[in-house]
């Protein structure tokens, strides 16, 4: 790739940061705003976060309400008479050893569905009670990508 006068690659990033600005202002007559700032602006959650509410209520379907079922189990429920958990602590059946792991489903999940409050959980088992309530539950320290460390 040619560069010219831009020897360092922050130089050229720079130069393209702002080619790319110049260029949605001139397309749809707005300046640019970094992505918090938009979402912030369309009252919008980020798109983290959306995967999050929805892996919660894939595993409260498939744990708890039994609407989804798989043939191979990914999780199981651990014992929580000893302690002071909700009655839906978990533990995965895949195992955590390298990052392509830490993807998967069970294990993208397991320490946010344990940390969980126990007035998430609706006394009886409802899908529309647990998803409204875990909305508005605040989930933004398992999150790695927020405004403050953006």
């Amino acid at each position: 790739m040619r560069r010219g006068k831009y020897s360092s690659n922050v130089t050229w990033f720079t130069f393209v940061l702002y080619w790319n600005m110049a260029l949605v202002y001139k397309k749809f007559k707005m300046s640019y705003s970094s992505y918090f700032e938009a979402l912030e602006e369309c009252d919008l959650k980020s798109l983290e976060h959306r995967r999050l509410c929805i892996d919660l209520i894939f595993t409260y379907k498939l744990m708890v309400t039994k609407e989804i079922i798989i043939d191979d189990p990914i999780f199981e429920f651990l014992d929580h008479s000893r302690l002071r958990r909700h009655r839906y602590y978990l533990k995965s059946l895949t195992t955590n050893s390298n990052k392509l792991s830490s993807q998967i489903l069970s294990n993208r999940v397991l320490r946010c569905w344990n940390s969980l409050s126990d007035l998430v959980f609706p006394v009886k088992p409802s899908t529309s009670v647990f998803k409204s309530r875990i909305c508005k539950y605040d989930l933004n320290h398992f999150l790695s990508l927020n405004p403050t460390n953006y």
